[in-house]
Order: structure tokens, then C-alpha cells, then sequence
């Protein structure tokens, strides 16, 4: 028995996936990634060294290791984020994080802007996200990542961003009145957040 077949329940399918992540259908090579994304609650570890085998040969191959990544890298996983040259220390500041109404209502919407800047390096990579901590049926806490850019930003210049975040009810998510965050995430790192009432 080797150390991978030891270490992970379903290393036949790894063995197979190995086969399929060439395969000149993208249907399959989407199949390919989410069976690794599936099999990250098995041994992150080994995903991760496979995706790192993989990175680097070719656009398609590319595209699938930051597909089967994609739960770590909402994250905030190092390994990850290093892998897409995501670097955390890259002096990224913000500014004006506002939101339209502090006071929103279930079901409707509203409106939040704020300014990037950062510092250091004469250009560096972000990947850009949103966090909304909101109130489960029991009281307690959760959050859900949401993906706004990536992009390569250039120092000393400040960006604007505007976006709208909704409230509506949905099959897999409903609201609870109460005290909610909005966050804002850099390269897998929380900076700052703002606080907003759903009625």
C-alpha cells in the first residue's frame, strides 16, 4: 500500500481523476475539479499537491486546478492563494466603506461602496471578495463569501467600487432580522467591515 492509499479513502478515484484532467471536453475537465473539490474534506493536503503538480502546463489545466480549488480560496487557504499569486502582504488599504441604508428590509436591497489603494510594489494581484455575516434560525452566526474582482492594481491609485447586495429569501439561504456584517477580503484576509440592521 502506498502513502497516498493509506492516507486517503478514495485514492482509486484520484488514480482515475489523473487520467481525465487532459480530456479535451471541458465538461469533463469541470467533472474533474469538482470530484477534487469533493474530495477536500478527505485531505486538503493532497488536492493541494495535485493542483500544484498540475498548475503551470497550460490554460485548461490552469482553469481546472483554480476550479477545484475554489473552496479554499474562499478560504483564505496560503497554500492556495500563493499558488494563484495572491500574496497577503501586499499593503492594500481601504477607504469610504459606506452602505446606502444601515437599516435594510428583508427581501429588499442595498447599496455599499468604498475605495481600494494599496502601497507597496508597483503593481500587485488581489482577489477581491465580500463577506456577509447574517443570523441563522438559531441565533447563532454565519457567513457566505461572494467574489467582486480580480484583477492586477497599480500602487498609489485609488479605485472605486459600488455594488448592490440584495436581501431576498432564497431556497438555500433565508434572512433573520438582526444584526448583520458586511466584510471586505482581500487575497483571503478580512481588512475591515461595516455593520448593517435587517427589519
Amino acid at each position: 500500500m502506498t502513502y497516498f492509499q493509506s492516507i486517503h479513502p478514495e485514492f482509486p478515484k484520484v488514480k482515475f481523476l489523473k487520467i481525465l484532467f487532459d480530456d479535451e471536453s471541458e465538461y469533463v475537465r469541470r467533472s474533474v475539479a469538482n470530484n477534487l473539490n469533493d474530495l477536500l474534506k478527505y485531505h486538503s493536503g493532497l488536492v493541494l499537491d495535485i493542483g500544484e503538480s498540475w498548475f503551470g502546463a497550460n490554460i485548461n489545466r490552469d482553469k481546472l486546478v483554480k476550479h477545484a480549488l475554489r473552496t479554499l480560496l474562499k478560504k483564505g487557504n496560503t497554500r492556495a492563494m500563493l499558488l494563484f499569486s495572491f500574496d497577503n502582504k501586499n499593503g492594500v488599504y481601504f477607504t469610504h466603506l459606506e452602505i446606502s441604508l444601515q437599516i435594510t428590509k428583508i427581501s429588499s436591497s442595498t447599496t455599499y461602496s468604498f475605495k481600494l489603494k494599496h502601497v507597496k510594489g508597483k503593481t500587485v494581484k488581489l482577489r477581491i471578495e465580500y463577506a456577509i455575516y447574517y443570523i441563522k434560525s438559531n441565533g447563532t452566526q454565519s457567513h457566505k463569501i461572494f467574489q467582486l474582482t480580480e484583477n492586477t492594481f497599480e500602487t498609489d491609485k485609488i479605485y472605486a467600487f459600488k455594488r448592490k447586495q440584495h436581501f431576498k429569501n432564497l431556497t438555500i439561504r433565508k434572512y433573520y432580522v438582526g444584526s448583520h456584517r458586511l466584510a471586505l477580503v482581500v487575497n483571503g484576509i478580512k481588512k475591515v467591515e461595516i455593520k448593517l440592521e435587517l427589519v
